[in-house]
């Protein structure tokens, strides 16, 4: 499967979509690639984008790997899937609820990328 870029910037960078579970909970988050390298660390156009998206979003998280993440409203930090005994319990006794949670999860992450796409562009980054 080749890696999703769905927003590309004026000045050939790209920024990758990533829904994850981690020791942290499930999140989704945005990395910024340079070719097939995750740019981290210091680099300036990181920050500013960082700076950017926080600035539009207070519920935005972020560190030198990242240029954010969120974690869905379904879910709290430190939540991991398999510890949400109230959405396990809904997806074994309702079998159109997992797909109910997808949908409204990625409506969500369409929402937050809408935004950042919206900042990206009236900063001339897109």
């Amino acid at each position: 499967m080749s890696p999703d870029y769905p927003i590309e910037l004026i000045n050939g960078l790209k920024i990758r979509t990533i829904f994850k579970e981690d020791y942290t909970g499930f999140w989704c988050g945005y990395e910024l690639i340079s070719g097939t390298e995750t740019l981290t660390g210091e680099n300036s156009e990181k920050k500013l984008i960082t700076d950017l998206f926080k600035k539009e979003l207070s519920k935005i998280e972020s560190n030198k790997n990242w240029i954010g993440w969120f974690y869905p409203k379904q879910f709290k930090k430190d939540e991991k899937f398999i510890d949400n005994a109230g959405l396990i319990s809904k997806i074994i006794s309702d079998d159109s609820y997992i797909e109910d949670l997808v949908k409204k999860i990625v409506e969500e992450e369409k929402e937050i990328s809408g935004l950042l796409k919206k900042v990206l562009k009236e900063n001339n980054f897109i």
